[in-house]
């Protein structure tokens, strides 16, 4: 697209005109009335995941293969079922926009997603935008007027940063997540963000503009990066959490489906990190006596001396400690005192 033609400038800071009067009496719900469940874009099973007139957040880190996702995502929506993932919507139309990546990047994210369905010629129910050359005012309004234009069922911005001057203002992004939002409603299609969390803030999302983003949101995707893995989790969602999943990338760059993440009870996970902590201190065949035992775990367990007492007990009945002839404690595995 030419971006140096001229593109009408959309402006946030517009005052609204003043309207006639407002007939309040079509926004109030009766209690009789027969409203359809959400329609689905994409499910896991039976479990709703994306639907229509909703935003999703996919958020992670740098470099935890955000854009890798969201390959699998429109891959899934397309037909592609290796991940777990059902799209619904027979013959959809989705529009990636990107607004970071290089002009070769993009293309490699749509030939990415062409390799995953098979496709080997251009399919006009994928459309693929690379912004990364236009100013802020010139995405929202090609985002808007493609989105008028191709009436997709499915939105992905990869990049929502780049869609307004500071994520921490906080009229600037609370009114690009109201335009969101209405586009969603207006067009009855779903909107997908890319967003990155920060390193400093506890893998939150970046500023007001994540604290909206998330809010707003009927799914957000948080990708974590474990090793050669990248786990997907839901990190908040308005239906019944999908199951955890993760995926790797093959030699070619192509991500592929790893398998639901087993979860944890609360019980499993505190007798886990029991269990880890008494390995720590006792790994390899160190053997300590009952106070430096209890003072040690306090200190790493982060807890009382009762309460590492309780733990010391509780691992001496499940045989994972011990105690040796001569008083001391040492992980059962150890043989040799």
């Amino acid at each position: 697209m030419n971006t140096n033609e001229s593109i009408p400038v959309y402006d946030y800071s517009t005052p609204v005109q003043k309207k006639d009067k407002i007939d309040i009496s079509k926004y109030i719900l009766d209690y009789f009335m027969e409203i359809p469940d959400p329609v689905p874009i994409i499910k896991q099973g039976n479990t709703l995941v994306l639907s229509r007139g909703n935003l999703s957040v996919i958020a992670g880190a740098p470099k935890t293969r955000k854009s890798m996702f969201a390959a699998a995502l429109v891959a899934s929506f397309f037909g592609n079922n290796t991940f777990g993932l059902t799209g619904c919507v027979n013959g959809g139309k989705c529009l990636l926009f990107d607004t970071e990546s290089s002009q070769s990047h993009t293309m490699k994210q749509m030939k990415r997603i062409y390799s995953l369905l098979g496709w080997e010629k251009p399919n006009s129910n994928l459309v693929v935008f690379h912004l990364r050359e236009c100013s802020i005012d010139e995405r929202i309004e090609i985002i808007k007027q493609s989105i008028d234009l191709f009436k997709p069922d499915w939105v992905i911005i990869d990049g929502l940063l780049d869609l307004v001057n500071s994520a921490n203002d906080d009229t600037e992004t609370n009114l690009l997540i109201l335009e969101l939002m209405r586009i969603t409603s207006v067009y009855d299609c779903h909107l997908t963000n890319i967003l990155h969390t920060g390193k400093s803030n506890g893998g939150q999302m970046l500023g007001w503009l994540g604290s909206y983003a998330q809010r707003k949101a009927e799914t957000v995707f948080q990708l974590v990066k474990d090793g050669d893995l990248t786990k997907v989790q839901p990190a908040e969602t308005r239906n019944v959490a999908f199951e955890e999943f993760s995926f790797l990338i093959d030699e070619n760059g192509i991500p592929y489906y790893n398998g639901v993440v087993t979860r944890m009870s609360k019980q499993e996970k505190k007798v886990y990190d029991m269990k880890l902590s008494f390995t720590k201190i006792l790994a390899p065949n160190k053997i300590l006596n009952y106070e430096a035992l209890k003072l040690e775990y306090s200190e790493i367990a982060g807890v009382g001396n009762r309460t590492a007492a309780s733990h010391i007990s509780q691992m001496r009945n499940e045989n994972f400690i011990r105690k040796t002839d001569n008083g001391g404690y040492c992980l059962t595995k150890v043989e040799n005192e």
